[in-house]
């Protein structure tokens, strides 16, 4: 496996990661506590900004194959 791939799925793994620990983390507060919201939003923030990576990550890498095929 290339390093780019490599660090490319570590850094969605550890949004993914933190997002959903944040969100299990907001579970143990009140629901509609300002804590319960601040957690909640990180946690989904995180998580959507690990589904932002994958895909920049997987158009990225069509759009380089893309571009191979076409120069040769």
């Amino acid at each position: 496996m290339k390093l780019p791939h490599l660090l490319a799925i570590t850094v969605i793994a550890l949004l993914l990661g933190a997002g959903s620990a944040l969100l299990g983390y907001a579970s143990t507060y009140p629901e509609g506590t300002p804590r319960w919201e601040n957690l909640m939003d990180v946690g989904g923030a995180f998580t959507v900004a690990s589904a932002v990576v994958g895909a920049a990550w997987m158009l990225s890498q069509g759009l380089l194959r893309r571009h191979q095929r076409h120069k040769s």
